[in-house]
């Protein structure tokens, strides 16, 4: 069974993993930075980025909770991460909002 962690992040958007949370064929679960490591002891397979209506503020929060630390640890052992819309900018090099 596919363990799949979901970070749950302040700003996030819809609610595209509705379909993933509800499937019986994944353990998945929508999670903090903070309770990754109870809800996943032995760690996910992938962690999902959700879309964000404030992809900034998300990703500020992504690295003062330890969010970037964990993404790094999963990506060290051989996981996958993947972004949805705000989520996938997230895992860019740089953001770039000249308009704010």
């Amino acid at each position: 069974m596919r363990r799949i962690a979901i970070l749950n992040l302040p700003c996030r958007g819809n609610e595209e993993f509705q379909p993933i949370l509800g499937n019986p064929g994944f353990d998945a679960a929508r999670v903090t930075p903070q309770e990754f490591d109870q809800r996943f002891p032995d760690g996910a397979d992938v962690i999902l980025l959700p879309g964000s209506r404030e992809t900034v503020k998300d990703l500020i929060h992504l690295r003062e909770s330890g969010g970037m630390e964990i993404i790094r640890r999963h990506l060290a052992r051989g996981g996958t991460v993947m972004g949805i819309c705000g989520g996938f900018q997230m895992l860019g090099r740089r953001i770039a909002d000249p308009l704010g």
